[in-house]
């Protein structure tokens, strides 16, 4: 993928790590993680993006006390500043750690998202193409949204396409055109590796 065609640099490149975690900080969400992880696969699978969605409390243990310990150092009277997170995961991947592409669910009963006086407050989450999200809600359509932000979906529509899960209210699961057609100009190396992978597969049974 190259990095220019995304628009913001520097940018993370989670994708070449060809994974998604997806962690639950907080024991009460856990029978959230399944759907969770259930949306993100299929959206991944609409796109044919050959990249895992694996749950990181039981595959990915050990790199829970480097989640739990950037919230931690990201919180201030229960608002999380997602910009100071992103700076202390960076930290983390200088060092080789949390390279991949990072999902995690939050309680909105304990935490809300501080933003700048020019910005919107966050609700339902927050998503980035460095590879994170975080989901203070996990219904379908917010995780759909958030996670697009990470595939490079950077902004929202404006003026609104009700049609299209992009607006800032995401009230519906569906992309519009042009966004289908965004994700797959910027995922285009990973689609055809995909469908080349696919191929050999099938002439091999």
């Amino acid at each position: 993928m190259k990095s220019k065609d995304w628009g913001i640099e520097p940018r993370w490149e989670w994708e070449k790590f060809k994974k998604v975690i997806v962690f639950v900080i907080d024991d009460s969400l856990s029978d959230n993680k399944s759907s969770v992880i259930g949306y993100i696969s299929k959206l991944i699978d609409e796109f044919k993006i050959p990249i895992n969605v694996i749950d990181g409390n039981s595959e990915q243990a050990d790199d829970l006390r480097f989640i739990k310990e950037i919230v931690s150092k990201s919180v201030e009277n229960n608002r999380i500043n997602y910009e100071k997170f992103e700076d202390e995961l960076r930290e983390f991947r200088k060092k080789g750690k949390l390279e991949y592409g990072i999902v995690i669910l939050i309680d909105k009963e304990k935490y809300e998202f501080c933003s700048k006086p020019s910005q919107s407050n966050a609700i339902y989450g927050i998503g980035v193409d460095d590879g994170l999200v975080i989901l203070r809600y996990t219904h379908r359509e917010a995780v759909r949204h958030e996670f697009a932000h990470m595939l490079g979906l950077n902004r929202h529509h404006h003026p609104p396409k009700p049609e299209c899960i992009m607006n800032y209210e995401c009230s519906t699961y569906i992309f519009c055109i042009d966004c289908k057609n965004k994700v797959q100009k910027l995922w285009e190396e990973e689609i055809m590796e995909g469908k080349r992978i696919e191929n050999r597969g099938q002439a091999e049974i």
